[in-house]
């Protein structure tokens, strides 16, 4: 993954045991998946090496993504565009020489 030397702080980080679990916020593997834009079976083979770029979780023998996280990951991602406009160097050197 290009993200995958980000260091990103997860919302998963900071959940306790009075969090109040809502299904709306967990993924399975196919919706963490495509919500990265990856397939599913790519995802499963970041996760069997050790390579997720997002922390998951295993609940009962299934892999569940907290999609805050994801959310969190796709922010950290994000390229900003650059402030300056390039200029390619054979035209600045013309633009000099006038």
């Amino acid at each position: 993954m290009a993200c995958q030397d980000v260091k990103t702080r997860f919302p998963s980080e900071n959940l306790d045991s009075n969090y109040r679990h809502d299904p709306r916020d967990w993924a399975d593997t196919t919706g963490a998946a495509e919500f990265l834009s990856l397939s599913p079976a790519t995802l499963q083979t970041q996760r069997s090496r050790g390579l997720s770029p997002v922390p998951y979780f295993v609940i009962s023998r299934r892999v569940r993504d907290f999609r805050p996280d994801l959310s969190a990951y796709r922010r950290a991602c994000r390229v900003k565009p650059a402030q300056a406009v390039y200029e390619h160097p054979s035209k600045a050197a013309k633009a000099s020489s006038k």
